[in-house]
């Protein structure tokens, strides 16, 4: 991500918001967290220690599982915000929050770990197995900001541009099964690479696997493409 290379020789710190447990609708409590982070902001605790940052929204069950628990995950660039001055400002903010935490990363590596985790992880993973819940954070999170930059980061874009790939059909994969089966190479190749195995072995059709169509593609004509694209892909 490009945000790692633009925290390089900055000074950085790590700070977590956090909402106090309530019964009140996700939705209704994202809301609150996102507009107390503007007004923390507007604060001059905020604006004469902060030059910039860029912060990202993490969503949790709580550990008795009936609460929510959404919180921010910043990367602060300035000076030291005293963890009481801040959690006392966040309480007057939030009226109800406190639980705030301010540290010094332990060099750039310790950078790298906190954004590729926080970047990579909006929900958390306990979500997966509570499918109400999930469908309900998801909703609530529609529409949301996951990662938000303020100040002289504003307008930063954090993740380079991949360029395009000019995907054109070949074959269909039914074609490519049936002229693997009867030997042909390039077929062979290119069924292994999209599996990740060895070469195709007619000799073993038995055992071969099923390759289920991503459910955005229409029909199998769409899984086709070039020998040098699906190189590039599938490296």
């Amino acid at each position: 991500m490009n945000v790692l290379k633009h925290a390089q020789a900055r000074t950085i710190r790590f700070i977590t918001l956090t909402l106090r447990h309530s019964d009140a609708t996700l939705t209704k409590q994202l809301t609150h967290l996102i507009t107390s982070f503007r007004k923390l902001r507007a604060t001059p605790l905020w604006k004469n220690n902060t030059t910039g940052g860029v912060a990202f929204l993490e969503l949790k069950l709580a550990r008795n599982r009936t609460h929510w628990h959404p919180h921010l995950h910043i990367l602060q660039e300035g000076s030291y915000i005293g963890q009481s001055a801040l959690a006392h400002e966040w309480h007057r903010i939030t009226r109800t929050s406190y639980i705030v935490d301010v540290r010094m990363p332990r060099g750039h590596r310790e950078v790298i770990k906190y954004v590729t985790k926080y970047a990579a992880k909006p929900l958390g993973l306990a979500l997966t197995h509570h499918r109400a819940r999930l469908c309900e954070a998801l909703s609530a999170m529609a529409a949301r900001r996951l990662m938000t930059t303020f100040g002289t980061w504003r307008g930063f874009k954090l993740c380079e541009q991949t360029p395009a790939i000019d995907w054109q059909p070949i074959a269909p994969l039914t074609e490519l099964y049936a002229r693997a089966d009867a030997g042909d190479p390039w077929a062979t190749n290119i069924l292994a690479n999209l599996k990740g195995r060895q070469p195709w072995n007619s000799n073993r059709k038995k055992r071969r696997p099923t390759l289920h169509p991503p459910p955005d593609f229409d029909s199998p004509s769409q899984l086709d493409m070039k020998p040098s694209a699906l190189a590039a892909a599938t490296a």
